[in-house]
């Protein structure tokens, strides 16, 4: 049964035979950086006719303890530069938080810069699992040459996470333009071999303009499945990033 509330995420994972969430899309940022992002969420409503209110609007500790209350085992703490010399000062903070945060997967981000391949193998050297990139805010182009040696070669473990996907917020309502519905004709290639084991859950919590039990709501309603719900929001990540 999808949840209707937070109080009832843990029914549902259970339900589905569960331990937990793993969540590769959570944000836990420095305390300064966050109150600049959260300021422009409130910036943001006027710009695209609607508020954008951040629901989990409240202290790290808070935060983490919500995550706990909702059964999200393992989880990310993204964090992305927008300028030349900020990344390894960010991964410091992003890794030092997963390593005293249990459950946090070491969390790190780069940008073109000198240097970036010498301060992305020192974040992997402390066990970084999950890099985070926002073109969109850094401004800047992936196939950049500065980029060349951190890139990997392969891409069979690239996946897609659930952020925001098939919620009401996107799916029912004027988003930044028209509404940005996923093609419902499309809906049944997220269950086809090749694809179903790579799409994995994603909130973008806490800055998400409605509750955690929102998003699994929106994926158990496409009707996929229990099956592909249990890959979505536990083996595909598990398959991933392996955890004990």
């Amino acid at each position: 049964m999808a949840p209707g509330t937070d109080a009832e995420v843990p029914a549902f994972w259970r339900g589905l035979g569960l331990p937990g969430l793993v969540d590769v899309h959570v944000h836990f940022l420095p305390e300064r950086m966050l109150r600049r992002v959260w300021a422009h969420f409130d910036l943001a409503g006027p710009l695209i006719g609607r508020s954008w209110p951040i629901t989990y609007r409240c202290s790290e500790a808070e935060r983490v303890a919500r995550l706990e209350m909702l059964g999200v085992r393992h989880f990310s703490a993204l964090a992305y530069a927008h300028q030349p010399q900020m990344a390894a000062d960010l991964n410091d903070w992003t890794l030092d938080f997963a390593a005293r945060t249990p459950g946090c997967l070491p969390s790190a981000t780069f940008y073109p810069e000198p240097g970036v391949a010498r301060y992305v193998r020192h974040a992997l050297d402390r066990g970084a699992r999950i890099f985070k990139l926002h073109l969109q805010v850094g401004a800047f182009d992936p196939l950049d040459p500065l980029l060349d040696e951190v890139w990997a070669l392969r891409y069979e473990r690239v996946a897609l996470d659930t952020t925001m996907a098939f919620t009401d917020f996107v799916e029912l309502v004027d988003f930044i333009g028209p509404a940005a519905p996923f093609p419902p004709s499309l809906r049944g290639r997220l269950r086809e071999l090749g694809l179903a084991g790579k799409v994995l859950l994603g909130s973008d919590f806490p800055n998400i303009p409605y509750p955690y039990a929102h998003q699994l709501q929106a994926l158990a309603r496409l009707q996929l499945g229990d099956d592909w719900l249990r890959a979505v929001c536990w083996d595909n990540a598990q398959a991933l990033l392996p955890t004990q």
